[in-house]
């Protein structure tokens, strides 16, 4: 999957927050560190190595990460910012990821999308949805998440919970292409 190119990952994480008062202070500890904080009503967004949105709960939403090597930085920045030990979920592991957003180019000059969208329907167990009038790419969703395919060839692939979901979504929506053309 050299072709593969993931451009985000999507993390979660939580670290112990007890009340309110609690999380108040916390985020105007990380505001006298220097951090860009931005407030809203249940959660501030900080912006440290990567982009963090914390909830009042503790609950952690983290993004802006290009490669899964850099989830080792989370830990380190997470420490950094909070200076807080991160919570171990209840599959033993401290980060789940929720979401990885990858983008694909078919080695074809260009795509007749609505031929392709045809075979799609004929072909695949996926909803496939195009409207050409209203958005200029094939929309296809699965369990897996879904993908958007451009005539480029280029194929956006959003929502995708493992590497494993999206080589086995790919190899749908890919060889469905290849049988096109």
């Amino acid at each position: 999957m050299d072709f593969v190119e993931i451009k985000n990952y999507k993390i979660s994480c939580k670290i112990t927050i007890e009340d309110m008062d609690q999380y108040i202070k916390l985020m105007n500890n990380v505001r006298k560190k220097g951090y860009e904080v931005s407030s809203y009503k249940n959660f501030c967004i900080v912006k440290g190595i990567f982009k963090y949105v914390i909830f009042c709960n503790g609950h952690i939403n983290i993004s802006g990460i290009k490669r899964k090597r850099y989830f080792k930085y989370v830990y380190y920045d997470i420490s950094q910012i909070f200076d807080k030990p991160l919570i171990k979920k209840a599959n033993g592991k401290y980060i789940t990821v929720d979401n990885i957003s990858a983008t694909i180019k078919a080695p074809l000059p260009s795509l007749n999308l609505y031929r392709l969208y045809l075979k799609l329907k004929e072909e695949s167990k996926l909803n496939i949805m195009y409207e050409p009038e209203i958005f200029h790419a094939i929309k296809v969703t699965s369990d897996y998440g879904y993908g958007l395919i451009f005539s480029t060839g280029k194929i956006n692939y959003l929502g995708i919970k493992s590497v494993n979901n999206l080589i086995k979504f790919h190899n749908i929506v890919y060889k469905t292409i290849l049988k096109v053309y």
